[in-house]
């Protein structure tokens, strides 16, 4: 978020959490915090819902515990009756059996009892110049541009729209925001021959109805991965979607304002959970993580070190080998550092797209401790075939 975006298409993704219980909302707020009349008053219900939704958990616990002690006693009885020279060792295993069905039920009757009643949890999530107000949500002024979680609308200048084609989203969804900035020197949209290891995933229409590239200062906004907006499709050729057209220049930041609890996660690449669709025929998007070039490695970096002949003619070898391994080291610690942050985010987005039911095909291979780097290029390339 500290890197800027002036030229070029450009994607991020955001993942909605849930929002904190109202009790959590209101130990965090400041002492001398002025609050509407309309806002306490939902702080008091959603406190008052809480303690209910406890109160019924707590009953609910109560009666389980009850009926698991009947079944024990009515057990017990028939287990005397009949006799049986190992009824206590059955009998035993019969209660941890009863005992722990017993309790995820409990488990699931509460949580689907005591929903959350969060009176805020909102988000108003987009692009914004450094000139943005900080101290307002985005899309307040004219340097700034939103996506709300309420009915989907757009925002700009304080100026809302509900009924451009966006809509609402809520805690699980992904929400995807691409920027596309015309550099005066060179045009913003790369041939669809072109190809990139990266962003090969997320450069892919979502119809079958062919899009002309839109080359104007554009933001579009995303669903799960599903284009917003509205379009217009004239002899196959599909037009429209851009959330704000004709934005003026600059260098935009990713912007994210939570409202009274509200929670996001951002995911700034190479590898999205939900990749765009829809864009325009021709119009690839890079991920934002590209703004910030990987570290090379510890052989590079010395090597560069080496060209710059900072030492003068008389100094001891044994100096500049100490040197030399010193910037290896910490090149290295960088270089690792970096990619085990890059296993990580495979992991998680491996993960998010497990749980929806994803493809996860295109990401990389683990790479197992004793793999080489061939190695795992090698199971890469067999699982394509």
């Amino acid at each position: 978020g500290t890197h800027g975006v002036s030229s070029g298409n450009w994607y991020f993704e955001v993942m909605v959490l849930n929002p904190p219980k109202v009790s959590e909302v209101v130990k965090a707020l400041p002492k001398n915090v002025r609050l509407g009349e309309a806002l306490k008053e939902g702080l008091r219900e959603g406190m008052m819902k809480e303690r209910e939704d406890m109160r019924k958990k707590m009953e609910l616990k109560r009666q389980q515990q009850l009926r698991q002690l009947q079944q024990m006693q009515m057990m017990q009885k028939q287990g005397v009756k009949g006799g049986d020279v190992h009824v206590g060792d059955d009998l035993e295993n019969q209660k941890k059996k009863k005992r722990k069905l017993d309790d995820e039920m409990a488990k699931r009757n509460a949580d689907k009892n005591a929903s959350p009643h969060s009176i805020g949890g909102h988000l108003r999530m987009g692009w914004s110049m450094r000139t943005g107000e900080l101290q307002a949500p985005v899309g307040y002024d004219r340097w700034s541009y939103a996506y709300r979680n309420i009915n989907g609308s757009r925002i700009h200048n304080s100026q809302r729209e509900d009924k451009w084609g966006g809509e609402s989203f809520a805690p699980g969804d992904i929400i995807g925001f691409a920027i596309s900035l015309v550099d005066d020197n060179t045009a913003s949209v790369i041939p669809s021959s072109a190809n990139s290891n990266n962003t090969n995933q997320s450069s892919n229409c979502g119809g079958k109805a062919k899009m002309s590239a839109q080359q104007t200062n554009h933001i579009r906004f995303f669903k799960n991965g599903e284009a917003q907006g509205h379009f217009i499709v004239r002899r196959g050729v599909r037009t429209g979607g851009a959330a704000f057209d004709n934005i003026q220049k600059g260098t935009y930041y990713p912007a994210i304002s939570p409202y009274m609890g509200g929670a996001a996660r951002a995911n700034f690449g190479p590898f999205f959970i939900h990749p765009p669709r829809g864009l325009p025929s021709g119009m690839k998007v890079r991920p934002l993580s590209e703004v910030c070039p990987a570290p090379p490695t510890a052989d590079t970096v010395l090597e560069m070190f080496k060209k710059e002949k900072v030492f003068g003619r008389k100094v001891d070898e044994a100096i500049v080998n100490s040197l030399h391994e010193a910037i290896r080291e910490e090149a290295q610690m960088r270089y690792d550092c970096f990619q085990k942050r890059l296993e990580n985010h495979v992991e998680e987005v491996r993960n998010a797209r497990t749980e929806r039911g994803l493809s996860t095909s295109e990401l990389p291979i683990p790479r197992h401790d004793g793999d080489s780097v061939d190695d795992t290029d090698n199971k890469q390339d067999s699982s394509r075939h």
